[in-house]
């Protein structure tokens, strides 16, 4: 929490956009969805962070796939 408000979530059973859930998908079929990242975030543990800042979402994934993502509101200032 950040000023008594929640700062972000972390999603590991579901992500659903538009009625698909993102988690377990390969990254390529989420860059078809999604478009392509901002970033990507190398040697994250034994996988990669994928960020979309626009939507606030990061994505980890582990053998080209997603395992869990993290959620927060995205930076509207830059």
């Amino acid at each position: 929490m950040e000023e008594g408000k929640l700062a972000d979530v972390l999603c590991r059973d579901a992500l659903e956009y538009e009625g698909v859930d993102l988690l377990g998908m390969p990254l390529s079929d989420v860059r078809q969805i999604l478009g392509q990242e901002d970033g990507v975030g190398e040697g994250v543990g034994e996988g990669i962070a994928v960020y979309y800042e626009e939507l606030g979402l990061t994505l980890w994934v582990t053998d080209d796939t997603v395992q869990n993502a993290t959620c927060a509101a995205p930076d509207l200032d830059e």
